[in-house]
């Protein structure tokens, strides 16, 4: 299955390698499964998700080819000892395209592309309760 799920990923066009220590059944995977499903009932359409196990000040990054005409929602929950998740898009400059304006542990990231871009999709949990590795769960959406 973990075969198939990344197959299909790097199908879509977002290439994702879910680290050994990401969890498919932890609280962050279930509260994004949860967010997506429910965006894809008012007709979003999903195109990736994933997991990672992330420490206070660490980053993952996910390229991301991005198409005008279509937005795209980015959905992110934090296990509950974030109190704080950055997610960004960033140009291969490494200027920053879009932020998500909200805080907290469940951040929501929307993004209309003018013309076509390649950029990537980084989450960072910037504060949390403790300095363990914390889970963090990203899905890419798009109408």
């Amino acid at each position: 299955m973990k075969h198939l799920t990344a197959t299909l990923l790097l199908a879509a066009g977002l290439a994702v390698s879910a680290p050994a220590h990401a969890q498919s059944d932890d609280a962050a995977t279930a509260c994004v499964r949860a967010k997506a499903w429910e965006a894809r009932q008012q007709g979003w359409n999903l195109r990736a998700l994933d997991a990672s196990s992330l420490r206070p000040g660490e980053l993952r990054a996910w390229p991301l080819a991005l198409a005008p005409g279509l937005t795209y929602r980015i959905l992110t929950c934090g296990e509950e000892g974030i109190t704080a998740l950055d997610v960004l898009l960033v140009d291969g400059n490494g200027n920053v395209v879009a932020r998500a304006a909200d805080s907290g542990r469940e951040p929501t990231l929307e993004h209309k592309p003018e013309t076509p871009s390649r950029v990537h999709l980084v989450v960072r949990p910037r504060e949390a309760k403790t300095g363990d590795a914390l889970h963090t769960a990203i899905a890419v959406l798009y109408r």
